[in-house]
């Protein structure tokens, strides 16, 4: 029988947008490859479950999670603000308290029954479900290991946000953030604490990470830097020869990013309009939806740039759009570790101008496969661009450097086999109590 290894997270990945959803469906497909059957356990209005390619979704009812929310539709519905900031806060890691009880009891249900599941592997703050639910299997004689993978810490994210905000965001939607971010100081932190120091094992993907965790909550459980990859090397891992484009007196600039306070799009809307001031030819596709969608398409049409700057929202397959881009930009103000969207590019093969920040750069190095410029440096980002779509030769040795590094730091293949061998090892690890102690815990 293959063995099931439970994933715990808030959003149901097969719906949830950006790069924490996609963490998770990344892992499940290398967790299939590895020969193990995933099962992912999230938040939903109901009890059900569902098959999907990349492993089955168990959502669990959760009476916290708000109905009816009404959908807001980038660039159409201005005031939607509130809902998309609601929609997505009612399942992020900053809830995690609200479902616990409900996702834990859910785990505790299915690895009740199946006798081959005892590693449950939790994403950033969720990983106190499965602290949760391994005291409520052991009540019943049954021995769990539990993982957590962590990319950041909460208070470092909504920290980021409301600078973010003070920068770009409305006085409400300041107000909005700054809540957010006392709630983490709150009502989180204490809980990301548990999930770090009373796991068997924390798995990092970035040495900033690490740094993090240690400034915030000191020395915890042990920790593994684990490589991963994005859900694109899964998905388009034939994809060898990476098509070179034909130049053009435009070249094409594209940012996957979403619309939130940190990820720094106003810095990157500022650049491009100095961009276009100094006489450059080019466009630009901004993709992906967020809280701040219509702030920033307002700044794009206050600053003149409707006829060459387009906001897509949030889009089915931005990677497809990333082959069809002569330059990548990630302007960041924080990522906590790296960007997904950032290792599509080094896929696709594009030429990089990312912000220096985080994890950033470890993964790519200035001058060798990127450009790096100072988060929130609107000139630094405005002459790196400048450079990057005027040289054509520099932009295409960029890009095939993108493509090279790809291939040495972030192919499907790597992943799986590093997660094998952990999952291996952690299932090999699982304690098994004496069965007279075990038949002893069962009694009422």
């Amino acid at each position: 029988m293959t063995r099931a290894v439970v994933l715990i997270t808030g959003r149901d990945p097969s719906e949830g947008k950006g790069g924490g959803s996609s963490y998770v469906r990344a892992h499940a497909r290398a967790a299939l490859r590895a020969g193990f059957e995933p099962h992912i356990f999230c938040v939903g209005e109901r009890d059900d479950e569902v098959t999907h390619d990349f492993g089955v979704v168990h959502r669990v009812a959760s009476p916290f999670l708000p109905r009816g929310v009404p959908p807001a539709v980038p660039g159409k519905q201005r005031g939607r603000f509130l809902a998309h900031w609601l929609a997505t806060f009612a399942v992020t890691p900053y809830t995690v308290m609200l479902h616990a009880p409900w996702l834990a009891a859910g785990i505790e249900k299915f690895i009740g029954k199946r006798t081959d599941t005892r590693l449950m592997h939790g994403f950033y703050t969720w990983g106190c479900v499965g602290l949760m639910a391994q005291q409520r299997l052991r009540r019943r004689g049954i021995e769990t290991i539990v993982v957590n993978s962590f990319y950041t810490t909460a208070t470092t994210e909504t920290c980021a946000k409301a600078r973010g905000a003070a920068a770009s965001g409305s006085l409400f939607q300041r107000a909005v953030f700054q809540a957010e971010r006392l709630w983490v100081r709150h009502a989180v932190s204490r809980h990301e604490r548990g999930a770090y120091t009373r796991s068997q094992l924390v798995l990092l993907n970035y040495e900033s990470v690490r740094g993090l965790l240690l400034a915030e909550h000191g020395r915890g459980a042990d920790t593994r830097k684990l490589p991963y990859a994005s859900e694109a090397a899964f998905l388009r891992d034939g994809n060898n020869e990476t098509p070179e484009p034909e130049p053009r007196n435009e070249p094409m600039i594209v940012s996957v990013s979403r619309h939130d306070p940190r990820k720094g799009l106003h810095v990157l809307i500022r650049a491009l309009a100095q961009l276009r001031a100094s006489g450059a030819r080019f466009r630009a596709c901004l993709l992906s939806g967020g809280p701040l969608f219509a702030e920033h398409q307002r700044l794009v049409t206050q600053l003149g740039l409707a006829d060459v700057v387009a906001l897509t929202g949030w889009v089915q397959d931005s990677y497809a759009r990333l082959l069809c881009a002569d330059v990548f930009v990630l302007p960041s103000l924080q990522e906590g570790s790296g960007s997904v969207s950032l290792l599509e590019a080094l896929q696709a093969g594009v030429a990089i101008v990312a912000s220096n920040i985080d994890g950033i750069p470890e993964d790519v190095t200035n001058g060798d496969n990127a450009l790096l410029v100072e988060p929130g440096n609107v000139d630094q980002l405005r002459d790196a661009l400048l450079r990057v779509i005027t040289d054509v030769e520099l932009r295409k040795r960029l890009a095939r450097r993108a493509r090279e590094t790809f291939t040495e730091k972030f192919s499907a293949d790597a992943f799986v086999n590093e997660l094998r061998n952990l999952y291996v090892e952690m299932h090999e690890q699982t304690p098994r109590l004496p069965q007279r102690e075990a038949s002893a815990m069962k009694q009422p």
